[in-house]
């Protein structure tokens, strides 16, 4: 069924031609920010977030080729799931003010997906045989240094938390939230209090209920019900576009909060591009 939003038919847009834009527009936003911060160090808090933007955007292209190439609306509704994960994460790592909160928050959250890369590399390796000895020995090597990289990662980023301020008189506090990876805590006051993943989509202010985020998981984890069959008609995925397009929309709003300064820069250039390329303007 579809379900006709004024402004879209008042300027003959579908959901997809609207969602096309964000993406369009987005990717100009990031592109000419990233050409002002440049770096793609941990170590920079400030570029750091456009990477999670980087990607966020290219889920929402995978989402379109999807759609539109295999009409699988299970891997959609995962994509969007997805895009929703990524997208709470950031505004809770980097939308804060407190830049203290948000280094300690940036360094736990590179120290969580380190801590699993490491368990998956043991330290010790043994040959049996199942490979030739010149392929294992070429192997191992590459397993040695990879892990290497991964402990080298997680130490400097221990090391990042320890120089913080707030680090003297919570040592114990924040020593359990390096212990288990903890960026989602909700305050410095007990290691294990952390924000659940349907209290952080509450972070992205949408109108949306955060349940409807919380609902995809069952395509995510292949419950029953993502087995169901859908019947594929001309607005099966106009809901989706609408949810992925309002995603976008509030990383378009984050990109507006957090590079100020940086948008005086971009907006012209955006223009530029945009009226090049014939893009409608944004709703």
């Amino acid at each position: 069924m579809h379900i006709s939003q004024p402004e879209l038919d008042k300027r003959g847009m579908t959901y997809e031609e609207l969602f096309q834009y964000m993406i369009v527009f987005l990717d100009h936003e990031v592109t000419h920010l990233r050409g002002i911060h440049t770096s793609i160090a941990i170590n920079d808090i400030k570029a750091y977030p456009l990477q999670i933007a980087t990607r966020i955007i290219k889920m929402a292209m995978t989402l379109h080729s999807v759609i539109e190439r295999n009409n699988d609306y299970p891997v959609s509704n995962i994509i969007v799931r997805c895009m929703a994960d990524s997208l709470s994460a950031l505004y809770l790592i980097y939308g804060g003010k407190d830049e203290e909160i948000k280094s300690l928050r940036h360094y736990l959250y590179i120290i969580d997906g380190i801590k699993g890369r490491l368990k998956e590399y043991p330290e010790k390796y043994e040959y049996d045989n199942r490979i030739s000895k010149e392929e294992y020995d070429k192997l191992h090597q590459q397993l040695i240094e990879c892990r290497g990289n991964y402990q080298r990662t997680y130490d400097f980023s221990k090391s990042m938390i320890e120089r913080l301020e707030l680090y003297d008189g919570r040592k114990a506090v924040v020593d359990g939230l390096i212990r288990d990876g903890n960026w989602k805590f909700k305050t410095l006051g007990s290691a294990k209090n952390y924000y659940n993943w349907k209290e952080m989509y509450n972070f992205l202010g949408l109108e949306k209920s955060s349940s409807f985020f919380s609902l995809l998981s069952e395509f995510v984890h292949g419950l029953s019900t993502s087995n169901l069959i859908v019947e594929i008609g001309e607005t099966t995925f106009e809901p989706i576009y609408s949810f992925a397009t309002s995603l976008l929309d509030r990383l378009h709003k984050f990109l507006e909060r957090e590079y100020v300064q940086d948008m005086e820069i971009v907006r012209p250039q955006m223009l530029s591009v945009l009226l090049d390329e014939n893009v409608p303007p944004i709703l």
